[in-house]
């Protein structure tokens, strides 16, 4: 065999294995942002995978897509009503948004994931989004209009969620039987509220100059393996809890019990090793209905 033919031959595999990696992990119907900015209707501006490539197609996504990658440096605007049920995803640099008076639902089997930036309304508190699926922030969500949270919101290491959007309870809601769950830093703006109607389990950062509500059905679970942690200062209707689920063997116990009235305190530390002295902070004054230990661990 001649070298030049040896060198075709060679060429013609590092071809084939290109091909072959750039393909892995697409699946036919997949869809990609194609423009710097774009709407979610546009029949122009995205591509959709055939099997061998990202081609242009005259169709939106929709219900029935498959991933639906938002590209670096892309922004999409939601411009008209939309209910999803593919898999989003939002790469690192590229943006969601939702315009004007407009409310995009997450359906059950419909799936978010933020490396970018999310954000509820362009225009203060007009943009509606509620989520019946899954959304994984991993960066930035803004809610500057309406967002209820009806299964799960999980707010990643690092990641930021910000509610400055619609005031009253229901500018940002966390419905029965939801779960937020904040490992990252959960913002709330002044004059703004957050209600929990279901769980909202923080190993976070909590910082609000608003308001942080727990309705009769809210539970607050603190649950910090490492450090002490912060129960953030709340409005704590009647029946709601406040469950410690961990303080990192902290002596002392979580900071941010002095200061408020708590309806119902579970003491729930599976993991506790060391005896923790809450030097009478609980009495009948800070707690309104009961105060239940379920578990100390070995502590």
């Amino acid at each position: 065999m001649s070298v030049l033919r040896s060198k075709k031959i060679a060429l013609l595999g590092v071809f084939f294995v290109a091909l072959f990696v750039n393909s892995i992990g697409q699946t036919i119907g997949d869809y990609q942002s194609n423009a710097a900015t774009m709407t979610w209707s546009s029949t122009t501006q995205w591509q959709v995978w055939n099997g061998s490539a990202f081609v242009a197609t005259a169709t939106p996504p929709s219900a029935a897509s498959g991933i639906i990658t938002i590209l670096n440096g892309h922004t999409v605007t939601i411009t008209a009503g939309i209910a999803n049920s593919a898999s989003i995803i939002i790469a690192a640099g590229g943006t969601l948004q939702t315009a004007v008076a407009v409310t995009f639902t997450n359906n059950a089997s419909g799936i978010i994931t933020n490396n970018g930036i999310l954000i509820n309304s362009s225009t203060l508190a007009t943009g509606v989004i509620i989520n019946n699926g899954s959304i994984l922030n991993n960066l930035t969500f803004t809610n500057k209009g309406i967002f209820t949270n009806n299964l799960t919101l999980n707010n990643a290491t690092s990641a930021t969620i910000t509610h400055n959007g619609a005031a009253g309870a229901t500018g940002f809601a966390n419905s029965a039987g939801a779960t937020l769950t904040n490992i990252g830093t959960l913002t709330i703006s002044a004059s703004k509220t957050l209600t929990n109607a279901g769980t909202l389990n923080n190993s976070g950062a909590i910082t609000t100059t608003g308001i942080l509500s727990h309705s009769a059905t809210g539970i607050y679970q603190h649950n910090f393996p490492s450090s002490a942690g912060t129960i953030p200062t709340s409005t704590w209707v009647a029946g709601s809890k406040c469950e410690i689920l961990a303080c990192g063997n902290v002596i002392s116990g979580p900071a941010g019990i002095a200061t408020q009235v708590f309806s119902d305190f579970t003491w729930n530390y599976t993991a506790q090793t060391a005896a923790i002295n809450l030097a009478g902070l609980l009495t009948t004054t800070s707690i309104g209905r009961d105060f239940t230990v379920v578990s100390t661990g070995t502590g």
